[in-house]
């Protein structure tokens, strides 16, 4: 006689909770990638039986998305609808869903969705796991909420084949998790990051969310939950209940990123996932009571974890560990709101959206001056970017070099970013490289403190002058000189990590314009404006601002830049003796950057840190403070009739 299997408990957390109640969705998911490839699979098998009776007929949906980060076609969706009366639900023992002739149960999956050449095909197996994973705050799965997630099999393995354009492609050994979620409504919030596997580690792995029921309760803003998973070869962090929510600050600085950090008395993680808008499938999907929701999603997204540690709750933090993941994670944004920036299709339609293209930079409004556009020269080649331009709070730190004045720090012209939208992040090797050029004995201390370096990169807005003809110093000193210039706005990007080696160095300069010279650090708008009539010792009325992710972080006039047209020029040629065409000087940026230090904190700071100190001091700043720039923040900088210039950080 055949013994019968016992059911694990990780089949039991799958199977079916409402079998088809008028009310409800319950939902199947497989999220799978390969990492190498850059590819990665989401499916749903999904039940929506809904009250109202305007809304679609009680039915099953199958779906899938493909998302594959180096292809020209991003994503591929399919889905079909099952009339409810063709979705079976097995024995109430054990797992095994069927809609139609497409079916998954303990250990499989197979199905189609889509007709004719958007039909795509899967027939996959994955290993189980006897127990389920436990991710979620355990008292929340007690409680008769609306909304439960399971986590039946995670970090499991899968093998098989996915059909597309006719072409079936074999699956061997690809990592990911099967889900289940079941309510009587969806959250009107959720955030969720996960990563299977992470470089720097290979047995790291993370899942983030931060959930909200409701948006508001009385009239109130509620709470939100929040919790952190994350295991490397050393531990496994676990900070999913309650009482660890306080640690977690989780923010979607922009619609296809989640930036998260998680501080206690001895550690500190900071998780930051984004996907490119190309690569995020977004929806409209309806709640079974009618109530929209909109999400958007990427089974191909970036994602960095840095983790730092202290020795006690009054340490410093220094950098432990690094862990990436490159079109490897899963992203989901949900929201009871649609974001302004994306186009959503309604999961009902098998189509997505086409993207509309956005522009680099806003068209000039009507100069307040005479004079012609031009496009940017060619031929530049000196890059100068000034400190100390305009009135300060106190709180913007800068280098000082004697009673020069203005302080000119020369910014490599490979740094010029005339066209493209994308200015990479430096990674953590490359500064260090960078670093060692300058000071090569760095290399042993930076060994011993840093398992790596954030690049802690900012932005600065400000008005450029690019040289259009020669120039020399009598030349300037003739008051009636009208030299051929153009106006410009430009972004003055910076890694703050490379200035701060310059504390207490007999010559900081070095540290200050390397930190200002990778490559594509300088963003520009395309064209220049060149005006009719010069005046060098006044300025134009040129409003400037800094904008990232919609937000206004900078905003000031370049009437409050403290030094004149001449004076710029001629601390140029001090530096050069004559200024040939093509020369760039940035006249300084307005307070509001992201790297801020109260003047009472940096006193102290000079007399009781040495530079190594002053880091680490950042390092906590760097941790509190969404405001430093990281991948998929879009920031633009804005000059008034000059135009604006608008870039995405990668």
């Amino acid at each position: 006689m055949t013994r019968p299997v016992a059911v694990t408990e990780s089949e039991r957390v799958n199977l079916p909770v409402f079998r088809g109640r008028t009310g409800t969705f319950e939902s199947w998911m497989i999220l799978l990638f390969e990492p190498k490839r850059r590819r990665g699979y989401w499916l749903r098998y999904e039940v929506v039986v809904p009250t109202v009776d305007t809304l679609p007929a009680a039915s099953g949906i199958l779906a899938i998305h493909v998302f594959d980060a180096d292809s020209n076609q991003p994503i591929r969706f399919a889905k079909r609808i099952v009339p409810l009366e063709k979705v079976g639900f097995g024995p109430e023992t054990r797992f095994h869903v069927r809609f139609d002739e497409a079916e998954m149960g303990h250990g499989f999956a197979r199905g189609s969705a889509g007709t004719g050449e958007d039909e795509i095909r899967w027939n996959l197996r994955f290993t189980t796991q006897r127990e389920p994973s436990e991710r979620t705050p355990s008292l929340l799965r007690h409680l008769p909420l609306p909304n439960h997630r399971e986590h039946p099999h995670t970090e499991v393995r899968f093998d098989g084949t996915i059909e597309l354009d006719g072409e079936s492609e074999e699956i061997r050994w690809a990592v990911g998790s099967q889900l289940h979620a079941y309510g009587e409504r969806r959250v009107e919030e959720r955030r969720w990051v996960y990563v299977p596997e992470l470089a720097g580690d290979e047995r790291a792995a993370l899942e983030l969310v931060q959930t909200r029921l409701e948006k508001k309760v009385l009239g109130l803003p509620a709470p939100a939950f929040a919790s952190l998973w994350l295991k490397t070869a050393s531990e496994e962090l676990d900070l999913t209940e309650l009482r660890d929510g306080w640690m977690h600050r989780v923010d979607s600085l922009s619609t296809g990123s989640i930036h998260a950090r998680s501080i206690s008395a001895n550690r500190a993680v900071v998780v930051h996932a984004h996907a490119p808008q190309a690569t995020l499938a977004a929806h409209r999907i309806l709640d079974p009571d009618g109530r929209d929701r909109y999400v958007a999603k990427s089974a191909v997204a970036d994602v960095t974890v840095e983790i730092f540690e202290r020795p006690s709750r009054f340490g410093r933090f220094r950098p432990k560990q690094l862990l990436t993941a490159r079109g490897s994670a899963a992203m989901e944004i949900l929201s009871s709101e649609p974001a302004s920036d994306i186009a959503y299709c309604d999961f009902a339609d098998p189509r997505l959206p086409a993207r509309a293209s956005r522009e680099s930079q806003r068209a000039p409004s009507t100069p307040s001056v005479r004079g012609r556009f031009e496009s940017f020269p060619e031929d530049a080649h000196a890059i100068y970017a000034a400190s100390f331009s305009y009135p300060t709070d106190g709180e913007e730190v800068a280098p000082q070099h004697g009673d020069e004045k203005p302080v000119l720090l020369a910014k490599s012209y490979k740094s010029l970013l005339a066209r493209g939208e994308v200015v990479r992040m430096p990674e953590s090797r490359t500064i260090v490289d960078s670093l060692l050029t300058i000071e090569p004995e760095l290399g042993k201390v930076l060994g011993s403190r840093y398992a790596f370096l954030p690049a802690l990169l900012d932005y600065e807005v400000e008005l450029g002058l690019v040289v259009l003809e020669r120039i020399t110093q009598a030349e300037l000193d003739d008051p009636g000189f009208l030299p051929r210039i153009g106006w410009f706005v430009a972004n003055d990007l910076t890694a703050r990590v490379c200035q701060l080696f310059g504390h207490g160095q007999s010559d900081p300069r070095p540290y200050w314009e390397l930190g200002k010279s990778f490559a594509g650090f300088c963003p520009v708008s395309p064209t220049v404006f060149v005006p009719d009539r010069i005046r060098l010792d006044t300025w134009p009325d040129i409003s400037l601002r800094t904008i990232v992710n919609g937000q206004v972080r900078q905003q000031a006039n370049t009437q409050e830049i403290v030094h004149t047209p001449r004076e710029f020029l001629r601390a140029s040629v001090r530096r050069r003796g004559v200024l040939e065409p093509g020369v760039v000087i940035l006249t300084g940026s307005p307070t509001g950057v992201a790297f801020r230090v109260p003047s009472w904190r940096r006193a102290i700071e000079d007399r009781l840190l040495d530079r190594f100190g002053k880091l680490e001091a950042a390092f906590g700043l760097y941790l509190e403070s969404p405001d430093f720039l990281r991948p998929g923040d879009r920031v633009t900088v804005d000059a008034g009739f000059l135009g604006s210039r608008e870039v995405f950080i990668g």
